[in-house]
Parts: C-alpha cells; sequence; structure tokens
C-alpha cells in the first residue's frame, strides 16, 4: 500500500499545477491555483502590520483561499468575520487596514481577478 501523503492547504495549493482547476463561480467563470498564487502574492503587498490579525469577510471560497495563503505567507492570523458592517467591525476593533473582502470602502478588496496566473 502506498504511503499517504501529509500535506497542508498551503502545501497543496502552492504545488498545485498552475492550470489546476480549484473553483467555478456561480456565472461559471473558473478560478485556478495559478490565479489564486498570484492574488495571494498580490494581496501580501498591500498587508501591513507584522502581528495584527487580518479580517475576512467573503463569500467567495477563491477570495478566502487567496486571503489564507496570503495570511499564511505573511505570517498572520486571519479571522473570519460572519458580517462586514462598520459597527460591527468597530465593535470588535477591526481596523479597516486589516480588513478584507467584501467591505465596501471599509476595508480592502481581495485581488482575484484581473492577475497574471502563478506567482512564487
Amino acid at each position: 500500500m502506498a504511503e499517504a501523503v501529509n500535506k497542508t492547504l498551503t502545501d497543496s495549493l502552492l504545488a498545485a499545477d498552475p492550470s489546476h482547476l480549484l473553483f467555478v463561480r456561480a456565472d461559471g467563470t473558473e478560478i485556478t491555483a495559478g490565479q489564486v498564487r498570484a492574488s495571494a502574492a498580490a494581496l501580501l503587498q498591500k498587508m501591513t502590520g507584522a502581528s495584527a490579525p487580518i479580517y475576512v469577510f467573503t463569500d467567495s471560497l477563491g477570495e478566502l483561499a487567496v486571503a489564507f495563503l496570503a495570511a499564511q505567507a505573511a505570517g498572520r492570523k486571519m479571522i473570519l468575520l460572519p458580517q462586514a458592517g462598520s459597527r460591527y467591525c468597530e465593535s470588535i476593533g477591526a481596523p479597516p487596514e486589516d480588513c478584507y473582502g467584501a467591505f465596501g470602502d471599509r476595508g480592502q478588496a481581495i485581488p482575484l481577478d484581473n492577475v497574471t496566473p502563478d506567482a512564487a
């Protein structure tokens, strides 16, 4: 029997072929491993602060994978929020610069479109 390979999610995302299909949006748009890696690299460039957690609110598994990979690369914790309203974010102390996803003008968008697939 072949020995089981124990890979983390991060290892799997980094090792996947760039054209490997990971997600399909409701509109049929495909999201590949290369797009997730390139988007995570772009998001990593936006991140400031070495130890503060990032707060993520999204209904997209692709964006969640991007935020996860960028947080791992930055060595930051990722907190998934159940909602993204300004009052809620303020009540839990989530500063706008550390909010990623569907926050409107309060946070930062997760770049998943318009990237060149596959970044190191």
